[in-house]
């Protein structure tokens, strides 16, 4: 790599590196923030969503589960300190 080559990569690098317009940078983070915020909302309804329909899965199971056996499925919790 001659001289002239590696000056020109150093303009080049300096001309990426350099942000061109500070608005359009800042705009470009607020829209981040709004994507990041939209894919938290979705992701925090999608896991309601799920445990809704998880518990509503396990009720229908504990419904047929009681009217099979008769009995209500007791469950005990040891706590040891």
């Amino acid at each position: 790599m001659n001289l002239r080559t590696q000056s020109m990569l150093a303009k080049l690098k300096f001309v990426t590196s350099k942000p061109r317009h500070s608005q359009s940078q800042s705009a470009v983070e607020a829209g981040n923030m709004n994507t990041r915020k939209r894919m938290e909302k979705m992701v925090n309804g999608t896991e309601n969503l799920f445990n809704g329909k998880l518990m509503l899965a396990f009720t229908k199971h504990l419904d047929k589960v009681k009217s099979r056996c008769k009995f209500l499925l007791g469950i005990k919790l040891d706590i040891t300190d």
